[in-house]
């Protein structure tokens, strides 16, 4: 970074600093486990070797922040063994991401949502949030009582981490809900940091807006046109609330150029991470690697250089998939340029001696190219997968190099068959036989990864339009769930169902 800060920060043994000692900012990689997919892919699976697997790649890349979403918005009043056991888990991880590799670790909460009367029939590794989520009534004292005192029984397992963060919209809201009760639901999670570890922070996320977030659901639940209309009063009645407590242990996470504007009015700048979500992946997505340099020196363009922010976080939702962008992500929080990206060098300090091949994979991907995909994948094919060296990244693979460059391949098909789909049907076909092939390596990647909810992203960027020029009642009738906001539970399962549909 440009501008290292003077911070408190934790030492490798789990120790403070003492103050006034310049550190580099905080760098930091949000862990999200909204989807229930297969392992190793949805970080919900990884046991406590693959959490340091990961963290060791992430360290040696200098990140020094992990944030986590545990989930508990699914979680049953009393939780299931599998939410014990998960629970356990990352209080676990909390204290090995502290100790061994001195990282800030913060957990974030959607502000009132419980699991609902279903959760308890599903494990937890598997567990679909639409299905599962209860969103308790703000204004009710008896719903945000009860609320608190499930969370605080959640809390315990992982009340060593840093902080607590929580977001002002998704996962959760209330239709008609104020943003006065956001800020009391804040500052009940203030308290019950204050009761069960002192020493952490309450950091409050800024989205889209606790009052915006609310019209919208109003608006979806009343079977209307939805439409998110952002008022940036949200974020400055809340922001404002915290400000008559300075003394009081709060950080922001802010995400827009608004988000900015409204902590540089207020003088709260040295509270703040600076949080460009979909840098590295975009989520809800189908698992696809994304090497995108400038997208990610765009979003990092944001950062306020010069002025006195904590540092910046990336975000992923299928971590072990998103090295090239992970990497990127370090490369221009510290001030690097894209002349000097070093791509090839990060791949081949993944697997030595495969470097090459691995970024002509990722270039590949990058460029949606048809035939030097399907020449890469046949290369990766023939690599001899026995006993592939490690390197000093090889911690971002799960320490399973074999895996890796099969799931390049595959992905390589799906990329190809996606491309060569949407050209021929742009090209005025039916694209009858490269849907043919489509279907076949999109199953066979989904099979890999068991991703079957809803997405968004480069994926339907390029297949969605293309799909709906052929017209078919089936495949339009799978899209429209898509869009479906009043009961966003359909889109669980909705890739098995389009590929059906497709396959028709």
């Amino acid at each position: 970074m440009r501008d290292p800060l003077t911070r408190l920060s934790r030492a490798p043994d789990g120790g403070r600093q003492n103050p006034g000692v310049k550190m580099n900012p905080l760098l930091g990689m949000y862990v999200h486990m909204h989807w229930g997919y297969a392992y190793p892919y949805a970080a919900r699976t990884w046991s406590l070797e693959d959490w340091r697997a990961y963290a060791s790649g992430l360290h040696a890349l200098g990140y020094n922040l992990v944030m986590i979403w545990p989930l508990t918005e699914t979680m049953p009043d009393p939780p299931t063994a599998s939410d014990v056991a998960h629970l356990e888990k990352l209080g676990n991880v909390i204290t090995m991401l502290q100790r061994e590799f001195g990282m800030t670790v913060l957990i974030t909460f959607g502000a009132n949502t419980i699991g609902n009367t279903h959760a308890a029939e599903y494990p937890f590794e598997t567990r679909p949030f639409f299905r599962t989520d209860l969103r308790l009534n703000p204004a009710d004292p008896s719903a945000m009582d009860r609320l608190m005192r499930f969370r605080a029984s959640l809390y315990r397992y992982l009340a060593h981490a840093d902080g607590i963060v929580v977001i002002d919209s998704d996962p959760g809201g209330y239709a008609g809900s104020t943003n006065a009760e956001f800020t009391a639901i804040l500052r009940r999670h203030l308290k019950l940091l204050r009761d069960a570890n002192p020493e952490a922070m309450l950091w409050y996320w800024l989205w889209v807006g606790w009052e915006s977030y609310n019209r919208f659901w109003e608006q979806a639940e009343k079977g209307g046109d939805a439409k998110l209309e952002v008022n940036p009063s949200d974020w400055a009645e809340v922001v404002e609330d915290l400000c008559t407590t300075p003394d009081d242990p709060w950080r922001l996470l802010v995400c827009w150029d608004s988000h900015r504007q409204l902590t540089e009015r207020l003088g709260v700048e040295d509270r703040c991470v600076y949080f460009p979500y979909g840098a590295v992946e975009g989520e809800p997505t189908v698992p696809l690697t994304n090497c995108d340099p400038a997208g990610v020196e765009k979003a990092l363009s944001g950062y306020p250089w010069g002025r006195p922010y904590l540092g910046c976080m990336a975000n992923a939702q299928t971590h072990i998939v998103q090295l090239p962008n992970t990497c990127l992500f370090t490369h221009f929080a510290r001030g690097g340029t894209p002349e000097v990206a070093d791509l090839a060098g990060f791949a081949e300090k993944l697997i030595p001696g495969q470097g090459s091949l691995i970024v002509a994979a990722w270039q590949a991907l990058a460029d949606r190219a048809i035939e030097p995909a399907r020449a890469v994948a046949e290369e990766l094919l023939r690599v001899p997968k026995r006993e592939l060296p490690h390197g000093e990244f090889s911690g971002l693979l799960m320490h399973d190099p074999t895996r890796f460059l099969d799931d390049l391949a595959l992905q390589l098909a799906f990329s190809a068959d996606l491309s060569d789909f949407a050209a021929a049907v742009e090209a005025g076909g039916d694209g009858t036989r490269e849907m043919r092939g489509l279907v076949a390596s999109w199953r066979a990647w989904t099979e890999r990864t068991r991703f079957v909810d809803a997405y968004g992203g480069p994926v339907m960027d390029r297949l969605h339009p293309a799909l709906r020029t052929l017209r078919s009642p089936a495949v339009d009738a799978v899209l429209a769930d898509f869009d479906n906001w009043r009961n966003p539970a359909v889109r669980n399962g909705i890739i098995p169902r389009l590929l059906a549909a497709m396959g028709e």
